[in-house]
């Protein structure tokens, strides 16, 4: 493992690296500058003796926009349209660095040009791994939610009680189901990360790579999850470092652009070495794994 990470980290040296990285994290960082800034305490702040009123009306304004169907419609079909382009940015960008870490390749052209190649690859992958699970979280977020939005709707006969009450089945409802999602989502992040370089440097097709994928995490989890808690203690070091930072960017709203760019930078290299580590570990792990 430390030949692996020096070696992840010796990629960090080639501008290719740092240059692909940024567009792969071009996806978070502009969903995290275009996102509405957490609530503060004066916004969340109740009157005490009118608290079940407001609780009332707050949570009926909010199921009432989502129950406006057109609306809802149309923000969704936006939403979907902009995740479809960072997706094929983000698949651009990901096969670069595999292609770049993976084959050696110099230079973003010819690293994108080895992408657009493996490009319905990472496509295809990606629709078999994720969609799936995508569906089924979103039919049980609704279902539970469906009681809510019913009963805010409701013009008369709604106390603040019951509409509590139906809240908090609700959450009960996300929380059992976020608590079944997070294993999933876990195992699947690793099958894919593994399986997308099968894919791709390994030219194996869709559901030989995610077998290969399959058998590797079957006979080297150990190794595997080392590597997890390696780019986790990564990003959680890194984020704690980048708390003052976001705390200077709201109290001078000037250095706003400026920070962007700093933690841009600092996002892509976080990508460049977490996909260095990713490929260098199917190559070690491939000539082991059948």
């Amino acid at each position: 493992m430390d030949n692996l990470l020096t070696a992840a980290f010796a990629q960090l040296r080639r501008p290719v690296v740092w240059v692909l990285g940024g567009m792969a994290a071009v996806g978070g960082e502009l969903l995290g500058a275009f996102l509405p800034a957490p609530p503060t305490a004066d916004s969340l702040a109740f009157d005490p003796n009118n608290l079940q009123e407001e609780l009332l009306v707050q949570t009926q304004q909010f199921f009432l926009f989502i129950a406006q169907t057109e609306r809802v419609i149309g923000y969704l079909l936006a939403a979907v349209v902009a995740l479809l382009i960072l997706w094929l940015l983000s698949a651009f960008a990901h096969g670069g660095l595999i292609a770049a870490v993976g084959l050696g390749q110099e230079g973003v052209g010819p690293n994108l040009r080895t992408a657009a190649g493996w490009l319905w690859r990472v496509l295809l992958l990606d629709t078999v791994l994720l969609f799936p699970p995508f569906l089924v979280a979103l039919f049980m977020l609704l279902t539970a939610s469906w009681g809510a939005i019913s009963l805010a709707t409701e013009e008369v006969g709604v106390t603040a009680d019951d509409l509590l009450r139906t809240i908090t089945l609700t959450l009960a409802g996300v929380t059992l189901l976020a608590c079944c999602l997070v294993p999933v989502g876990l195992f699947i992040a690793l099958l894919r990360q593994l399986a997308l370089r099968a894919a791709t440097l390994g030219q194996m097709d869709t559901r030989a790579s995610i077998r290969w994928a399959w058998q590797a995490l079957r006979h080297h989890l150990g190794l595997i999850l080392l590597a997890v808690f390696v780019l986790w203690v990564v990003g959680l070091g890194i984020g704690v470092l980048a708390t003052p930072l976001n705390a200077l960017e709201t109290a001078v709203p000037p250095l706003a652009i400026p920070i962007f760019a700093l933690r841009w930078s600092v996002a892509a290299g976080v990508a460049g070495f977490g996909s260095a580590v990713w490929t260098l570990l199917y190559q070690h792990l491939a000539p082991k794994t059948d």
